[in-house]
């Protein structure tokens, strides 16, 4: 956590070491959305439960993350979501078909 009294140094290395992640989550009506985040748990439980999460989502609920990517960069993981979003409805099932035979399951979140 960055605060007011944080020295310049120790700044940029807390902001070097945080990881960004591209993520997708299937929503009730099997619909999907895509988002960026620093903390996956947080953000998949912010759009479950809060009004932080996506106004997309909250007439949608519940949500389960079905798919995310690390990155080492805002920039990196905004232009992954750019692409994703671009893709057709059958390629951005592919994907998530494609990552959950990838990591075995898809993770639940709430």
């Amino acid at each position: 956590q960055v605060s007011d009294y944080t020295s310049p140094a120790r700044r940029i290395l807390i902001l070097w070491r945080i990881m960004w992640f591209f993520y997708v989550i299937r929503c009730s009506d099997n619909s999907l959305y895509a988002g960026i985040t620093t903390d996956l748990k947080r953000r998949v439980h912010e759009h479950n439960h809060t009004k932080r999460g996506a106004k997309y989502t909250r007439g949608r609920r519940p949500v389960y993350l079905v798919a995310h990517e690390r990155f080492k960069s805002k920039e990196e993981a905004m232009l992954n979501e750019r692409a994703f979003k671009k893709k057709t409805k059958p390629e951005k099932e592919a994907y998530c078909s494609d990552y959950d035979k990838y990591r075995g399951s898809s993770e639940k979140g709430g």
